[in-house]
């Protein structure tokens, strides 16, 4: 008997201990099954993560598939490493709201499976470096057809980057992929640089509203609709935008696009005034290289085609290369089309400069070579530079009064004086030039043959004295 009750009493012992020891087992297969972590302390979800991080600039690590709708508050410096494979899954909200300062890096997914809610909501500052936004769940078919279940993968109320290795994607055809919106009191900004991608196929892929300032300086737009619709102001400096570029504008929302430096633009470059209004959606190319065509149009149940030079927009073009040949209307002052060798175009500013030839003058570009206002010379008077003389050639030029093209001419020399003897003293003898080193006349100068004359008729008077002196001495 006391046998079995030893043998109840080991058994009651054992099953109390167990018991005992419960809590301890189900601690730790807790601290197993955590979804983040910060550093090595591990949470049950990313809001207890949040909280424990307080103000402290924190790196929150998830580390398996959550389902939450996370809240970064104002103060909160969160960055949240989603790693490759791990998805961050919203419930019922927008996954991510943010109200603080969010940087979010890795390989990971941040998802969104909720009608009219997107993977981030961003009120602060945020900084995507990594991870892709997506909308998983998008049902829309058309423009006109949710489906249920569309909206904006980012919608975007601060500051923000998408840079990195950041991917953005849907495929919507009901929201656009990303919208950037202000208010009066505070402008949104949003920068695409780096590697980023964004890409919806099928619908808008970066939306800038009203008093939003979008930066392109780098990264990959895609979207065989538009690439940009901007509403507001729009810099496009760097990257690859796969699609059209619209800028939109209506009554008391002046729009403006500039598109520079080594940006790609594979569609088309569009100014559409909305409404009709006085308020006018603005171009202005600058660089970049354009492979779709350039045009100002109008709304009406669709885009409208408008003439190159209606007052309902504005483009402006002083740079860039082009796939088509820009109209004329476009370009800004003195500035010009050049079709290049390689069939291409690019627009210049002309530097002419005047040239000539022996008939005419013109201005010529020294950047491509275009003439314009080829004309003949326009010469003076001529203008004696060197007088003739009876031995030497003179010379004469008259000076187009237009481009300073000079023409010269030779005077032949007179030959008036070169008869007329120098006379000069030589052994005090006045004598000519022309009795120096020579005792012989030269032939057909009149002075010789009086001279001649003259000693001819002395010697016969001498010769007649002698014989008469003869005769009257021998009588």
């Amino acid at each position: 008997m006391k046998a079995m009750k030893s043998k109840w009493l080991a058994l009651f012992l054992a099953v109390i201990m167990t018991f005992t020891l419960l809590p301890s087992v189900v601690f730790a297969a807790g601290a197993d099954t955590g979804v983040a972590k910060i550093g090595d302390q591990t949470y049950n979800s990313v809001a207890e993560a949040i909280t424990a991080a307080g103000s402290n600039a924190t790196t929150i690590e998830l580390t398996q598939n959550v389902s939450e709708d996370v809240t970064i508050p104002q103060g909160a410096n969160i960055t949240l490493y989603i790693p490759e494979g791990i998805t961050l899954t919203n419930k019922a909200g927008h996954t991510i709201t943010n109200n603080g300062t969010l940087t979010v890096t890795g390989a990971g997914t941040v998802d969104n499976v909720t009608h009219a809610k997107g993977a981030l909501v961003n009120y602060g500052t945020a900084i995507l470096e990594g991870a892709t936004f997506t909308r998983s769940a998008e049902a829309s078919t058309s423009t006109t057809s949710s489906g249920g279940n569309s909206w904006y993968v980012i919608d975007n109320h601060g500051t923000m980057t998408i840079t990195g290795t950041a991917n953005v994607v849907n495929n919507g055809y009901f929201s656009s992929l990303i919208r950037n919106i202000g208010t009066a009191d505070a402008a949104s900004s949003l920068t695409v640089s780096g590697n980023a991608t964004l890409r919806q196929d099928n619908f808008i892929a970066l939306k800038n509203d009203d008093y939003g300032n979008v930066a392109v300086t780098g990264g990959t737009i895609t979207s065989n609709e538009q690439a940009i619709q901007n509403w507001s102001q729009a810099s496009i400096s760097g990257g690859a935008l796969n699609g059209q570029v619209i800028t939109w504008s209506y009554e008391g929302f002046a729009s403006a696009t500039e598109i520079s430096g080594n940006a790609v633009v594979n569609g088309n470059v569009v100014a559409v005034n909305y409404d009709g209004g006085t308020s006018i959606p603005s171009v202005t190319i600058k660089g970049g290289t354009i492979t779709g065509e350039i045009s100002k149009a109008t709304y009406n149940n669709g885009l409208q085609p408008a003439a190159p030079d209606a007052a309902s927009s504005s483009i402006v073009v002083s740079g860039g290369t082009f796939s088509n040949a820009v109209d004329s209307n476009f370009f800004a002052d003195n500035f010009y089309l050049h079709q290049n060798p390689d069939g291409s175009y690019s627009v210049h500013e002309h530097n002419m400069v005047m040239k000539y030839d022996s008939e005419n003058h013109w201005y010529e570009c020294s950047v491509c070579g275009e003439k314009a206002d080829i004309s003949a010379h326009t010469f003076g008077e001529w203008n004696i530079t060197k007088e003739a003389t009876a031995t030497e050639a003179g010379s004469r030029e008259k000076v187009c009064s237009v481009c300073g093209y000079q023409v010269v001419e030779e005077i032949p020399a007179t030959g008036d004086a070169s008869s007329a003897p120098t006379e000069e003293m030589t052994n005090g003898t006045t004598t000519t030039d022309t009795d120096v080193n020579s005792a012989n006349p030269q032939t057909g100068d009149n002075s010789y043959v009086f001279l001649g004359i003259a000693l001819l008729c002395l010697s016969g008077a001498g010769l007649a004295g002698t014989v008469i002196f003869r005769k009257k001495y021998s009588k």
